[in-house]
């Protein structure tokens, strides 16, 4: 009996694998999804495009998104940016990029599945800091489109040889500390109030020629009515 008690639970065993299997066989990929096939050691065997996926019972899939991305990276007092005069730089960039679907496998198996967190969290606020370090505190907000494109440039060629592509990048809410822009807020009241004067001289500069060409005339007036 024990024999047989001992089979027979071999044989629902089997049965259970028998039916939960086919369950781990399929999968299922979006359609800005692709499917890297990984065998039981962990090994990638390759990926299978969108749609309905099917493996063998001992491999399983991770499923990675080739569609575009976007993510925001914020530059604050704790992590800021630097201009070339060594001012404090804040703003807010956002990047657009995409994984190349044909070499995804090749990234994994170089990188791995944490690819994001290893590459472009740490490229993209290297790229932007030594950007803004080319610039002096004024050009960054006054040539803010440059400043995108040299961003944005920089960043593809940091992230092409990863088979990463750079969509676009968008630079907002950039400012300084607030003693850079109380300096700066002071020179602009300097300079007007020096347009005020040099106005208020100009007016009492034309004043005084209008007086002075209006005694003309009297006098004129006083020799030609004594002659």
């Amino acid at each position: 009996p024990t024999h047989l008690f001992a089979l027979g639970i071999a044989a629902a065993a089997v049965v259970i694998w028998l039916i939960i299997t086919p369950f781990f066989m399929f999968h299922t990929a979006g359609q800005r999804q692709v499917a890297i096939v990984y065998n039981f050691s962990g090994t990638i065997t390759g990926k299978k495009d969108p749609g309905v996926v099917v493996t063998m019972p001992w491999q399983h899939v991770k499923k990675e998104n080739v569609g575009i991305l976007h993510d925001e990276w914020q530059f604050a007092e704790n992590n800021s940016a630097v201009s070339k005069d060594q001012q404090p730089v804040f703003g807010k960039l956002a990047v657009n990029y995409q994984i190349e679907s044909e070499n995804v496998v090749d990234l994994y198996k170089r990188v791995g599945a944490s690819w994001k967190t290893i590459i472009v969290d740490s490229r993209v606020p290297q790229v932007f800091k030594e950007t803004t370090a080319t610039y002096q505190t004024p050009d960054i907000t006054a040539k803010r489109e440059q400043l995108r494109r040299d961003v944005r440039e920089r960043l593809a060629e940091e992230l092409s040889p990863y088979d990463i592509r750079v969509v676009d990048v968008f630079v907002t809410n950039l400012g300084f500390s607030d003693s850079y822009t109380n300096s700066i807020e002071a020179k602009q009241k300097q300079v007007q109030d020096a347009l005020r004067q040099e106005a208020k001289i100009r007016e009492a500069e034309a004043i005084g020629d209008q007086k002075v060409a209006t005694a003309k005339r009297n006098a004129q007036a006083n020799i030609a009515e004594a002659k």
